[in-house]
């Protein structure tokens, strides 16, 4: 008797897709005209959803940029701006007492880091965001421009808080520039140059939200899985 051979099963998705890689390694070239990189993070998981994939990159372009690595709160050279800003965004979905204590405990083990809460919902957040990249523009009169690279895990709210950005910079009405979704994936590429300020000059680059290739063996990896996905990343 012959048995018939079974369909083969179907592959299941990566959770590192070959555009995250193609990303990854285009991110040192991308740095070299980056002024700030605006890296968000999920307020529900303030820690698990570090993107510590691309912590390398972000070390070496600081590093270039004259920044101490004895003395990371140090630059010894500044003849641009070089700045790496922590948006916990969504901190409508996380109670208020916790957050101070939080980022008094991360301001102190890294000293290198901006970091504050946000929603896009809240204007007074996208306001205060908005100002201290047109601060940092402001202290660099001789720079043409201002460069923002945004950073992430996918849905963790890059492309609406850029749009948010965007009506806050640009007076007058302003189309909504990137589309969004609450599946995360939405953003495949790296974006066209969007501007946030006419004067001074401030644009942004959206770029797809980039997954940890690999998330730990046995009971920690599955914890961080099961934590990421209850977020919808």
């Amino acid at each position: 008797m012959v048995l018939a051979q079974l369909p083969a099963l179907p592959v299941p998705p990566s959770w590192f897709p070959g555009h995250m890689m193609k990303f990854t390694r285009m991110l040192p070239a991308l740095l070299k005209r980056t002024n700030v990189v605006l890296e968000i993070r999920d307020s529900r998981l303030p820690l698990t959803s570090i993107n510590r994939t691309l912590e390398g990159a972000l070390k070496k372009w600081r590093l270039e940029r004259g920044w101490d690595p004895n003395h990371p709160g140090r630059r010894t050279i500044a003849v641009e701006a070089c700045e790496h800003i922590v948006v916990l965004n969504k901190r409508d979905l996380v109670p208020e007492w916790g957050m101070e204590p939080f980022r008094k405990a991360i301001a102190k083990k890294f000293p290198h880091q901006q970091m504050l809460f946000a929603s896009w919902q809240r204007p007074r957040d996208i306001r205060n965001l908005s100002e201290i990249l047109v601060n940092l523009a402001k202290d660099y009169p001789h720079a043409m421009e201002l460069n923002v690279l945004v950073i992430g895990m996918p849905n963790v709210g890059k492309s609406t808080l850029l749009n948010a950005l965007r009506n806050m910079g640009i007076r007058g009405p302003t189309p909504k520039a990137f589309q969004t979704s609450a599946n995360p994936g939405m953003t495949r590429a790296l974006s066209t140059r969007l501007k946030l300020s006419l004067d001074p000059l401030v644009y942004a680059f959206d770029t797809p939200g980039i997954m940890l290739p690999f998330l730990g063996r046995g009971e920690e990896g599955a914890e961080r899985g099961v934590k990421l996905a209850l977020i919808g990343t």
